[in-house]
């Protein structure tokens, strides 16, 4: 029970001050999108080049989050929310390309639909969610489902995207972004 308070009260610390960063980066966005002209190209990693190497269609190197809400989302605030997270981890709107003879992360623009929506109830997701290719497509996802009084976000993204841990800032993000939107 202490471990689970410890954990709790440290992610909350961690998305408050992940939080705070979002709101300075917001007011910067010119400041934003200099840093990515510096960064990109972007090679890739050992570990990254390893992730997309050994992804497999039998055994894809993609994993899938699933936040369970109670209440409807806002669909214009949490597309809104997920832009801004995103436009605060690069990567999550990247595409791998090969220049030369090396593979580099290259930027692309913000998604024009940066949630993809459904009005169904959300699939039974198969381990490790739905594959995503970083080659074809960005190597990061948010499906979003509405149902009655619940709501769920299915966030998935390739391992060279990111790892769990880093998987949970990016929700958290989305979700700190969302709740500055509806305020």
């Amino acid at each position: 029970d202490s471990e689970l308070r410890t954990s709790i009260h440290t992610m909350s610390q961690v998305v408050a001050s992940d939080a705070e960063q979002a709101e300075d980066s917001e007011r910067r966005p010119a400041a934003r999108q200099d840093r990515a002209a510096e960064v990109f190209p972007l090679p890739l990693t050992p570990f990254e080049r390893y992730m997309l190497e050994d992804d497999r269609a039998d055994y894809p190197m993609t994993y899938a989050h699933v936040v369970d809400l109670r209440g409807p989302l806002d669909r214009q605030a949490m597309d809104t929310a997920a832009l801004t997270a995103m436009a605060r981890h690069p990567l999550t709107c990247a595409k791998v390309r090969t220049i030369g003879t090396q593979d580099c992360w290259t930027p692309g623009p913000p998604p024009k639909q940066p949630v993809r929506w459904h009005d169904v109830p959300p699939p039974r997701l198969p381990f490790g969610g739905e594959r995503v290719d970083p080659f074809a497509e960005y190597g990061f996802r948010i499906d979003g489902y509405n149902e009655g009084a619940d709501s769920y976000l299915v966030f998935s993204t390739h391992h060279a995207v990111t790892d769990g841990l880093g998987l949970l800032q990016i929700v958290g993000d989305v979700l700190a972004a969302y709740g500055r939107e509806k305020d």
